[in-house]
């Protein structure tokens, strides 16, 4: 019994802490701040800005939906230069407000 405690705890750990590393190193929210670091402000990006990038992308996916922020972030990461990337994520900007405009023509026209 002993033995199958240790082993629960020990797979815990290991899941909080493969979790962990996921989301520190691994999300594609993470890889997408620090390219846009790299292509942008040679790499250096401390954690309130890495937290503000993450919030960002966040937000950017509650605005135009996963699908449109997720092609953003593909978009970013094969940029090799920081007006591509800056590209890629206004391109995101302005697809949500052409869905905006799209709304408000349909309301405007009934």
């Amino acid at each position: 019994m002993k033995k199958l405690i240790i082993f629960v705890v020990i797979i815990g750990l290991l899941g909080v802490g493969g979790w962990q590393l996921y989301v520190r190193v691994f999300s594609p929210g993470h890889q997408v701040c620090h390219k846009l670091a790299d292509l942008c402000a040679n790499g250096e990006m401390n954690a309130d800005q890495l937290k503000s990038c993450k919030e960002g992308l966040a937000k950017l996916e509650e605005v135009t939906g996963p699908d449109k922020a997720r092609k953003a972030g593909k978009c970013v990461l094969n940029s090799d230069s920081c007006m591509g990337a800056a590209g890629c994520m206004a391109g995101a900007g302005l697809g949500a407000a052409a869905e905006f405009l799209t709304g408000m023509k349909r309301s405007l026209q009934d």
